[in-house]
């Protein structure tokens, strides 16, 4: 069974335009998917345990270009009863290689508008103000 050129272009093209909507859709599907409360709660648990701070976030997404990875919007950390730290947005992207071998690695954060908050009722003005040691 001999297949005709114009067969296979076609087949050719319908590959490549399910291939690019799958791609364009994708950040759609999961967007909603990672947004619910057992995620978010899960990935708060999982800052707790390996920052020990209790971290909030309004909202996840997913994207795909330049490199994927997931937006969180508007963090706020408790780091002691001193200081809190607010983030408008964080760009976690991840590493193409490792998510091709199916593991999840971070290849850089960038924090957008980053913001460290001195709690003024506990600091008082006789307590000299002590460094925040962040390294």
């Amino acid at each position: 069974m001999v297949m005709n050129r114009n067969r296979i272009l076609r087949i050719a093209v319908f590959l490549v335009v399910t291939v690019a909507a799958c791609a364009v859709a994708l950040p759609f599907a999961i967007t909603p998917l990672i947004n619910t409360e057992q995620v978010k709660t899960r990935l708060a648990g999982i800052l707790r345990d390996r920052t020990g701070i209790e971290v909030r976030f309004n909202q996840l997404d997913f994207i795909l270009t330049p490199l994927p990875g997931i937006c969180i919007t508007d963090i706020s950390a408790l780091i002691d009863p001193k200081n809190q730290v607010t983030i408008h947005k964080a760009m976690v992207e991840l590493d193409p290689a490792q998510l091709l071998k199916f593991k999840a690695a971070v290849r850089r954060i960038t924090l957008q508008s980053p913001e460290l908050i001195r709690n003024k009722a506990v600091v008082s003005e006789k307590n000299a103000p002590e460094p925040l040691d962040i390294a």
